[in-house]
């Protein structure tokens, strides 16, 4: 079983949906909740490989699990609004990366061998994590800023 099927099993178990929506350009993904309902829309065409689809699932499946959900309404683009939004999509962000590329010895293996071993190719070590390259660099300097040694 792959990581993103793993991935959709597990939101099946917590009672996620996940459905296939086209979006506007700029928009690949999104999370919703009415009441007990929750769930992920998608815009499959818009996808480049399953490293994307993966990333940006688990991306928004991070919402549900540190409730950092926000309201889109008029007031969407106050400045408190913004704020809020900013502090869910960080939080949000954050706990995808220690979940999905967990700083851990299989981390540390991958990525010294890639800096080491071949020059650093973050395409290698997204590849090794099924994961796109914008996630995997989040994931370094998320590491980086929290003080992790390599």
């Amino acid at each position: 079983m792959t990581r993103l099927e793993t991935l959709y099993d597990e939101l099946h178990n917590e009672n996620i949906s996940v459905h296939d929506y086209h979006f506007s350009k700029t928009k690949k993904a999104a999370c919703f909740k009415d009441g007990d309902i929750e769930t992920i829309i998608i815009d499959k065409a818009a996808l480049h490989d399953s490293a994307e689809e993966y990333s940006l699932i688990a991306e928004e499946y991070a919402h549900y699990e540190t409730e950092s959900l926000y309201t889109i309404e008029p007031s969407f683009n106050e400045p408190f609004a913004r704020m809020l939004r900013i502090a869910a999509e960080g939080k949000a962000k954050r706990h995808a990366i220690n979940k999905h590329i967990p700083f851990n010895e299989s981390f540390k293996r991958e990525f010294e061998r890639c800096v080491y071993a071949d020059g650093l190719d973050i395409y290698e070590l997204a590849d090794r994590f099924n994961m796109t390259v914008d996630f995997v660099k989040r994931a370094i300097e998320h590491y980086d800023s929290q003080g992790y040694k390599w």
